[in-house]
This record gives structure tokens, C-alpha cells and sequence, in this order.
């Protein structure tokens, strides 16, 4: 039977991080979801942060590709061999001040050290207003090069000064023991 554990971590005060810290080592899946909205900015398809496995964010070990739609427009990414992850589709001030995005990771044999991870989300918000109908979907691949078990995650807003994390946003982790 397999065993899941949640945690879930919700932002006090505006920050330029979320670190998801010290995951288990016997997870065979890690789901994690944030609800998360950004506090400054202009981008009517929202803003990236930036997401770092183990605090790996200097060497360029992230491949990643995805597609995104907008309503009117779609396409697709790819970033190779980058040093981060960047998840589109966050919602900061250009929207309403109810929008909130959700960005849903799946994280695949995140305690094996044979193999790099394969790591999978979906991002997006809807923002229906009388003046603009903003909204952002996309869903993509990405790979860790890197053989060793994740132990932690670091979502980065981008800057250290704006824009920030809003007080409110929250990161939830579950991980999966499938061996029961």
C-alpha cells in the first residue's frame, strides 16, 4: 500500500523564495502545488519564477520543453541546458488583485541516484475582468541532469527586490512511498 505525507508552507509576508527542504530520501513521487501570485509587475500573461533542485542554480543542468496558450495565441518552448527551471504562467499585479496562479509539479524517482529526474507541471490563472481577459495555461517536460536524490526545492520569484511572493502563497508537498 503506498504512503503519502503532506506539508504544506504559507508565506507570512511577501518573499523572493519558497525552499521546500529536507524531502525524504524514500519518496518515489513528490507532488507538489503552489498557489502563488507575485507582488509587482506588468505582464499581462503573467511572469516565471524560477525553480532550483538542491540549490543547483550555477551550472547548466536543466533541460526543459513546453507549450503554452493564451486564448488567441499558443506555441512552444524549449531551454536547454539552462540553469534553472522557469515555470510561465504567474499572476502579478497587471491582474486582479483576487487572481491567484497554480503551478502543479510532479517530480518522477526523486530518491534514485542512478538516473537524472524526469520532472513534469502545468501552470496557469484565469483573469476575467471588465476591462481584460488575461489567462495563461501551459504544461511541460523537464530533466534534471543530475543523479543525485532530490533534497530540496527553491522556488525563486526572479529578484531578490520585485517582484516578490506574495504574503498568502503556499507550497504543498506530498511525497509517495509507493513500497508502502
Amino acid at each position: 500500500m503506498a504512503v503519502a505525507t503532506s506539508t504544506t508552507a504559507t508565506l507570512g509576508a511577501d518573499a523572493y523564495y519558497m525552499i521546500n527542504g529536507s524531502i525524504p530520501s524514500t519518496y518515489d513521487r513528490i507532488h507538489t502545488r503552489h498557489n502563488i501570485r507575485l507582488t509587482s509587475g506588468s505582464h499581462s500573461y503573467g511572469w516565471y519564477p524560477w525553480m532550483y533542485l538542491n540549490y543547483d542554480y550555477t551550472g547548466a543542468n536543466y533541460n526543459m520543453n513546453y507549450f503554452y496558450g493564451t486564448g488567441g495565441v499558443a506555441g512552444v518552448v524549449g531551454n536547454y541546458n539552462g540553469s534553472g527551471m522557469f515555470l510561465y504562467g504567474v499572476p502579478d499585479t497587471y491582474q486582479n488583485a483576487n487572481v491567484w496562479g497554480v503551478i502543479d509539479m510532479w517530480f518522477l524517482n526523486p530518491s534514485d541516484t542512478t538516473f537524472q529526474k524526469a520532472i513534469t507541471w502545468r501552470s496557469g490563472f484565469i483573469n476575467y475582468s471588465t476591462t481584460a481577459g488575461y489567462h495563461w495555461l501551459s504544461t511541460g517536460t523537464a530533466l534534471w541532469e543530475s543523479t543525485a536524490a532530490i533534497t530540496s526545492q527553491y522556488l525563486y520569484s526572479g529578484s531578490t527586490s520585485a517582484p516578490l511572493f506574495a504574503a498568502g502563497s503556499s507550497m504543498t508537498m506530498t511525497g509517495y512511498d509507493l513500497s508502502g
